[in-house]
């Protein structure tokens, strides 16, 4: 939900927003900690994230064309990079929004609009890098595949 749009109940990240706990936070004891809490958060991300299901969703028509046409090396380098930079960004994406939405309690505030927008414009601009990267590449193949190329 955007700054401008009406809240329509409360939200599951509005309910994790409100969770307070006298907890005092630490830093992570050990490595299995530190990748436990990573963990979460990626499970978190894929599970609550709207947009991220859609990017796994093309991540993984991506994959099923590069086998069918048996992309190489550094295809597939290219491809993988690109996927995995548009994850990292939408979950980047993510935290900004979270954190913008933690300190402004649901109130509209202009700044706030600005770091929301320029976070989605990062998502955006990531994406469409991959999809041309995608189009140079799946388009080469296919272009071969009907005998243009």
């Amino acid at each position: 939900m955007g700054l401008l749009d009406k809240p329509r109940g409360i939200s599951r990240k509005r309910k994790l927003a409100k969770t307070y706990s006298t907890r005092k936070v630490t830093k992570n004891r050990d490595f299995i900690s530190s990748f436990e809490f990573a963990w979460t958060g990626l499970v978190s991300a894929f599970k609550d994230e709207r947009n991220m299901k859609k990017h796994m969703a093309v991540a993984a028509l991506v994959l099923i064309f590069g086998f069918l046409f048996q992309l190489d090396y550094y295809e597939w380098l290219i491809i993988i990079i690109c996927v995995f930079l548009v994850f990292i960004v939408e979950m980047l994406n993510t935290v900004a929004e979270n954190i913008v939405d933690l300190v402004t309690d649901g109130h509209w505030y202009e700044l706030a609009k600005v770091a929301k927008d320029v976070a989605a414009g990062a998502v955006l601009l990531t994406s469409l890098m991959a999809a041309i990267v995608g189009v140079i590449i799946f388009g080469r193949h296919f272009l071969m595949l009907i005998g243009w190329f």
